[in-house]
């Protein structure tokens, strides 16, 4: 599971960064504009990891890497509805944090789930970032061409929404496995996170009417 969401994470990271920035220029913005946006994004990502650490260990690691791809999705929804620099600027600092518990997340599951074999398990996961890399570079370079850059936040909406219905279905199949032994506050978060679902994928079709 930690190598597919990787996987369709990396898709849409790359697709975003690599298109965003010819999106914003066609719409108007400064490459002084821009490159605030992307300090944004960097300075957030930079001091999270500190903050979040001790946190984020005391939190289920699948109600984190539910919630960082169902903010992704939501991100690249609200990406695209304007172009104002302050927004953007807002937008991308929040995208920071999500990718920084994604990240630290699945790192830190691969670690403890491959405890004699740490350095084989983090290879893999630098192999399929590297795969969603490619795919998703060349995938954003081919619907910008063929469909425009509107297209490229459905993309990256779809991505992470697809990421978060697989850890969804495993949880789901854990918590059967071993619903006598889990604590019936986490049946309960299992719950509500599937019942929650899908208001957030109604939000990929606001892109289409914006």
């Amino acid at each position: 599971m930690l190598n597919l969401l990787n996987f369709l994470f990396s898709i849409g990271v790359n697709a975003s960064s690599k298109v965003l920035p010819a999106y914003l220029v066609s719409r108007g913005l400064s490459a002084k504009a821009i490159s605030s946006i992307a300090a944004c994004y960097a300075v957030s990502r930079g001091i999270a990891p500190p903050l979040l650490g001790r946190p984020l260990d005391r939190a289920p690691r699948f109600v984190l890497l539910f919630a960082a791809l169902v903010a992704t999705a939501i991100i690249a929804v609200l990406a695209s509805l304007s172009t104002e620099v302050a927004y953007l600027s807002i937008i991308f600092a929040v995208y920071g944090i999500s990718t920084t518990v994604f990240y630290m997340t699945i790192n830190s599951v691969a670690t403890i789930s491959h405890s004699k074999q740490k350095a084989r398990a983090l290879a893999r996961l630098e192999v399929v970032y590297q795969l969603g890399f490619v795919v998703g570079t060349a995938g954003a370079a081919t619907l910008s061409v063929v469909f425009g850059y509107r297209s490229i936040f459905v993309f990256w909406c779809a991505t992470a929404s697809i990421g978060a219905v697989v850890v969804l279905a495993v949880t789901k199949g854990k918590t059967r496995a071993r619903s006598d032994s889990l604590p019936s506050s986490v049946r309960d978060v299992a719950r509500q996170l599937r019942t929650g679902f899908g208001t957030f994928a109604a939000g990929i079709t606001t892109i289409g009417f914006c």
